[in-house]
């Protein structure tokens, strides 16, 4: 039987992100929308998705969105840094890894990152 929790259904999305069914992802996170209109999480999951589909400005938008409830959303700032570094946008990358590297000093994956792009510029 399907858990039809929130948490159930989160980790769904989650797993068919990590799936690469980025599709069905979608749906299952719209569905989750339509009743948790306010869980942060799934819009988060929802723009990775659309950034899997190629749909960059639903995912920047909806990335925004989740930055303008939760402005320390680390992933939504790593997200945005790799739009911005694959659109070759190298202030925005730098700007969002130094906000995520801010908020996750011990992160060592985030200063790898921004050593790689200090180095590249």
């Amino acid at each position: 039987m399907a858990d039809l929790t929130l948490r159930g259904q989160y980790r769904r999305a989650v797993n068919l992100l990590s799936a690469d069914q980025a599709a069905e992802a979608v749906i299952v996170c719209r569905r989750i929308l339509e009743i948790f209109p306010k869980h942060i999480d799934t819009y988060s999951v929802l723009a990775r998705a659309y950034l899997m589909l190629g749909e960059h400005e639903k995912a920047i938008s909806l990335l925004q969105r989740v930055l303008s409830a939760d402005p320390e959303h680390v992933e939504a700032r790593l997200t945005l840094a790799a739009i911005g570094e694959e659109q070759g946008l190298a202030d925005e990358t730098l700007w969002h890894l130094r906000r995520a590297f801010e908020l996750s000093p011990g992160s060592v994956e985030i200063r790898r990152e921004l050593c790689r792009i200090y180095k590249e510029r």
